[in-house]
């Protein structure tokens, strides 16, 4: 039966290891001077070679050649280790030998003596599975093994071992592999495999593994096999279900040119193709990450995994994008992806991330003076009267502030931008809604019949209705839910949605009341002009509120 190349080229020697030299030369040199720990700690992402590393440490240690450091691979103890036949390695999978039962049986057959070579050695993987009380029964043997054990646990989650272990243990962080070595590596083994594969094709797949050489040499075994020895990039794509690298780059770039039309057309062709959205938008953010990275620094070091043609391409990206517009569309990019999954029209959600990453972030609000502020408000709120003389022991009178209540905090820029781009759909909003549920009730509480106020905190949406039974008629969960559905796809995040009623002198929650809509008034209309209402409303600071309250005070007098 033909073995997994995973399997068959797992690293037979130091030398063999990949991406992590600063592990090999520590440990060649421990085993040359004869200072080997008694226990280490593996800690790094999943397949970076942390149980190939604990395997070769184990041959060296019982290797019967002279110069233990490098393992012959010929001896009786290093053929038994590669055909796991030796009885003094013993791998223990924590995640699923964990309770305090399985270390007390391990803690018994310390005690014994080798049976085969020189060294017991107890690889530990997966070891942040263990209970806390298999931890506390693991400590002593830990800290005082017998000469002639060795321990070497292996993890991926150091933040989940307790302080007392990782002090007890010779720590080595293993790092992701850069795609440049995935690569060589993989063309190195498809060369001695036999196999024809184009080096686009190993570029695509050692990328996808993202510095895991075990997932990568696994593909790698996948695409051969689908290819009876001729890999070509479509056939990696394909197996994969990746979107073609021209429409990756032809998206990012219509968002450097801010071309909607061409960004939409690539979404339609992925779509028309039977791609993944959720796949096509991780390669786009990985693209848009390499322009951001050297667009901020200018060194293409930081870049170094990108294909020399690839790199050219990020060049031409970042010639004329601005920094901040860059940032911005990376930033929404990563939020849609996110957010992908709980999207009810999840191509609708990343059609709107195009739009919003193209506009570039919301200009700040001017800073307005609290001359500037009086200057147009006050005319407009009464004419200026003659100024009456007044007698010098006269003290003006200082307007009641204490007494008003305090308006609740202005909307920031992106809130308002948020309301209006609500104002400008929810016709379509209530249609839907109103189609969904097939409910008059529904639909007339979400128009000026029923609505008195919108308001956007954050991510939360505040709905006041005029009277109670508009509020009721959405209170159900079912209901709720669709709606703040509706409106996450509309905004393209996720939201909280609040419902109030109004009180009995004003609007609840700071938001103001709607006059009563004459019998043929539009309702549509109608809303609108209450949400613009509440946006200019809303363009006062407390401080500019207080300057126009004074000045209109001596305007009176």
């Amino acid at each position: 039966m033909t073995q997994a190349l995973y399997r068959k080229w797992r690293s037979r020697t130091f030398s063999d290891l990949v991406g992590q030299p600063h592990v090999v030369r520590t440990l060649e040199n421990a085993l040359k001077s004869d200072r080997v720990a008694h226990a280490y700690l593996f800690n790094g992402p999943r397949g970076t070679g942390k149980t190939s590393t604990a395997r070769l440490l184990a041959k060296a240690l019982n290797c019967t050649p002279e110069d233990g450091s490098v393992p012959c691979g010929a001896c009786p103890a290093c053929r038994a280790i590669e055909e796991n036949r030796y009885l003094d390695l013993i791998e223990i999978d924590a995640a699923s030998n964990n309770g305090v039962d399985d270390i007390r049986e391990l803690r018994n057959g310390v005690s014994f003596s080798a049976t085969e070579g020189n060294s017991k050695v107890y690889i530990v993987d997966e070891v942040h599975m263990l209970s806390p009380s298999a931890f506390n029964a693991l400590l002593k043997t830990l800290e005082e093994p017998p000469p002639h054990v060795f321990f070497i646990l292996a993890t991926t989650e150091i933040h989940r071992i307790p302080a007392t272990v990782i002090s007890r243990c010779q720590r080595f962080d293993f790092r992701r592999i850069a795609t440049q070595d995935i690569q060589a590596h993989l063309a190195m083994i498809a060369a001695a495999e036999e196999c024809a594969v184009e080096p686009a094709a190993l570029s695509v797949i050692a990328g996808s593994a993202q510095g895991c050489m075990r997932d990568a040499i696994s593909l790698l075994d996948q695409v051969v096999g689908f290819g009876h020895g001729q890999v070509t990039l479509q056939q990696v794509q394909s197996i994969l279900g990746l979107t073609d690298m021209q429409a990756i780059n032809a998206f990012v770039s219509s968002l450097a040119r801010q071309d909607k039309g061409q960004g939409l057309a690539v979404l339609q062709d992925v779509l028309t193709q039977g791609g993944s959205l959720a796949e096509f938008l991780q390669q786009v953010i990985l693209q848009l990450r390499f322009a951001f990275r050297l667009k901020l620094t200018g060194d293409e070091t930081v870049v170094s995994d990108v294909s020399p043609d690839q790199k050219e391409v990020v060049r031409g990206w970042i010639k004329d994008w601005a920094e901040d517009r860059l940032l911005h569309a990376l930033s929404t990019l990563m939020e849609t992806a996110a957010q992908l999954g709980q999207a009810v029209h999840p191509h609708i959600l990343v059609e709107l991330a195009l739009v919003n990453a193209i506009d570039g972030p919301p200009p700040a609000p001017p800073v307005a003076t609290a001359t500037d502020t009086v200057a147009r408000s006050a005319p407009a709120a009464r004419a200026p009267q003659p100024r009456r003389e007044r007698s010098p022991s006269s003290t003006p009178a200082q307007p009641q502030r204490a007494s008003r209540p305090r308006p609740e905090a202005a909307m920031s820029q992106a809130d308002k931008d948020k309301v209006e781009r609500l104002r400008q759909h929810w016709k379509g909003l209530r249609s839907r809604v109103k189609e969904y549920f097939d409910s008059q009730t529904v639909s007339a509480a979400l128009s000026a019949k029923g609505l008195s106020g919108l308001r956007i905190q954050g991510r939360v949406i505040s709905l006041t209705f005029k009277e109670k039974k508009f509020k009721d008629a959405l209170a159900s969960k079912e209901r709720r839910e669709y709606i703040t559905r509706m409106l996450q796809d509309c905004l393209g995040e996720k939201v909280q949605l609040r419902l109030h009623v109004e009180s009995g002198t004003g609007a609840a929650n700071g938001v103001r009341a709607a006059r009563p809509a004459p019998a043929n008034a539009d309702p549509m209309k109608e809303l609108d002009a209450l949400i613009m209402s509440e946006l200019n409303a809303q363009r006062l600071s407390i401080q500019q509120e207080s300057a126009l309250l004074h000045a209109l005070d001596q305007a009176k007098e």
